[in-house]
This record gives C-alpha cells, structure tokens and sequence, in this order.
C-alpha cells in the first residue's frame, strides 16, 4: 500500500466532493461494507487507507476512485487529481 501525505489526501477529497456535487459517483460494495472493503469486493486494488477508512482504489484500466463512507461506501472518480500526484505509471506494488 502507497502511504499517501495530507497534502494528497486533502486533494483526493477536494476531487471526490467537486465529482459529487456534480452528481458523479456511485454505490461501491455492500452498505455495511468499509471503504477498503467494497473497494475489494468490486474487484479492484486498495492504493491507500487514511486513518478515517477513507480509500483509494486502483483499477486495471488505471482509473482511481476516492471511496468514502456516506450511507454506503460511495466512490467518486479521482483520475484526474490522482494522476497529477502520482504520476501515469504509478505501480500498486509500491
């Protein structure tokens, strides 16, 4: 897992609620899943976990998504925002 700064995950958040208030999102997982958990059960890679269970997810077709729990694990895409810190060739390995 890629131990992410404040900087990085205050930006990861400025991207997901931005995405959200424009509608974008969706359902991850199970209601009574955590973040890291429904992140898992849709198949993809955990990037990160803050200390609140907030987490970033990795997919094979190198989008990300800030998961984050509202009523539900609620995941927005971050692409954007995610790739500028980390690069294209981020590894999930790392």
């Amino acid at each position: 897992m890629k131990h992410l700064t404040h900087a990085e995950w205050e930006a990861l958040r400025r991207a997901w609620e931005a995405g959200n208030d424009e509608g974008q999102g969706s359902a991850f997982g199970e209601d009574t899943d955590t973040p890291r958990q429904a992140i898992l059960r849709e198949g993809f890679d955990v990037l990160a976990v803050d200390a609140d269970g907030t987490a970033v997810a990795h997919t094979k077709h190198k989008h990300y998504y800030l998961v984050c729990t509202t009523i539900g694990p609620w995941g927005v895409d971050v692409t954007i925002t995610a790739r500028a810190l980390f690069g294209d060739e981020l590894s999930v390995q790392a």
